[in-house]
């Protein structure tokens, strides 16, 4: 008995050493466990809550803003849709309208109506001329206000007044609209045949939608 008691007092600072490791590597797993902890509770804290934070900002932005777009686009859509109705109902006629008031000077198309109304009444133009419009004028106003343009004609011929009176009013039925800004009439006596023709001078304005 006295043999076992002395061996198992030798054990004692064994089984203390085994014991005290036991206690350290606890003590290192609490420490590395709380550890992990803490850096996830910082991570989620400082890296993934901001983040979330601005994700969901953005999420709200763009939902708002999609809102507000569609408020916004809805009416000009609509507006759109009625223009192309508008549109459609009235496509069939636009050639005359185009024709009345084209989206262009259209010069040469003008003179070759106003030429047919001269050779119908038999009157013979003495001159044509083209009054366009001042470019400094032009550009110095807001063009993007401004749709319906014009320039001005002038038509020189010398009649009798029967003649006269018909080519005015062929004009003024004319398709193309004119607008009448002067008319005037200067008598020319012929002293050897006693016949007087009439000169007649047309100041016109011609409107076209561009």
């Amino acid at each position: 008995m006295i043999k076992i008691d002395n061996n198992f007092s030798k054990l004692q600072p064994l089984f203390a050493y085994l014991k005290k490791k036991s206690q350290n590597r606890r003590f290192i797993k609490s420490v590395e466990t709380s550890v992990t902890f803490f850096a996830i509770t910082f991570f989620l804290f400082f890296a993934i809550r901001p983040t979330a934070f601005t994700i969901s900002e953005l999420v709200g932005d763009i939902k708002a803003k999609k809102i507000l777009s569609q408020q916004k686009m809805k009416p000009k859509i609509n507006s759109i849709i009625a223009a192309q109705d508008s549109f459609a109902s009235i496509q069939k006629e636009y050639f005359v309208i185009e024709s009345s008031l084209p989206s262009s000077p259209r010069f040469s198309h003008l003179a070759t109506q106003i030429l047919a109304s001269f050779q119908t009444d038999n009157v013979s133009l003495d001159k044509i001329s083209f009054n366009l419009p001042d470019d400094k004028k032009k550009n110095s106003k807001d063009n993007s206000q401004i749709a319906e343009q014009s320039y001005g004609l002038s038509l020189n011929f010398t009649s009798d007044f029967k003649s006269a009176n018909s080519l005015i009013s062929h004009l003024l039925n004319n398709r193309r609209l004119v607008d009448f800004q002067k008319i005037s009439f200067s008598r020319d006596l012929d002293k050897q045949t006693g016949q007087s023709d009439i000169n007649v001078n047309l100041s016109l304005n011609i409107p076209f939608w561009q």
